[in-house]
């Protein structure tokens, strides 16, 4: 592990529901760059700025043992109505208000994958939590090829039971 954590980096928090729509990536995540381009595409044309309207992914697979074909990711846009126009591989849906175990990292995008490690190897059974249904999801609170690392904050959030 690349970082050092400890359980007092993470947070309990409670997280308002929250409405989205959700574009899903399935396939390599190799290919993630052509998804991301058309989810951009699409909040353009729908006028959902990231400055407006907070932006989430959902991990809905682990790509380490997740077989390729199979891997999906969602790309997520907070929209406060459901009179969007979506295409085939988008879909509607509800972050639901819960506990959250919340951890914000300030970095390189490829460091997060540690902080998930540390949630669910170490964090879930030395608290004795349990995750929800709902997948792991981050916000991406401050993102773009514009930014330093040190400029890049996602909030990571684990729904619990």
């Amino acid at each position: 592990m690349h970082l050092n954590l400890n359980l007092s980096d993470v947070e309990i928090v409670d997280f308002s529901e929250l409405h989205v729509a959700i574009l899903t990536h399935q396939g390599p995540p190799r290919a993630l760059p052509s998804s991301i381009q058309n989810f951009i595409a699409w909040r353009k044309a729908n006028k959902l700025s990231p400055n407006t309207s907070r932006t989430f992914n959902f991990m809905y697979d682990d790509p380490r043992v997740t077989d390729e074909a199979q891997y999906r990711l969602g790309l997520g846009v907070e929209v406060n109505t459901q009179e969007y126009s979506l295409p085939e591989n988008m879909h509607f849906d509800t972050i639901p208000s819960g506990r959250c175990a919340y951890i914000r990292y300030i970095g390189a995008e490829h460091l997060l994958s540690d902080k998930v490690t540390y949630l669910f190897n170490h964090w879930l059974e030395a608290t004795e939590n349990i995750p929800a249904k709902f997948p792991l999801f981050f916000e991406r609170v401050s993102f773009g090829e514009q930014l330093t690392e040190a400029e890049m904050i996602t909030d990571i959030y684990l729904p619990l039971n």
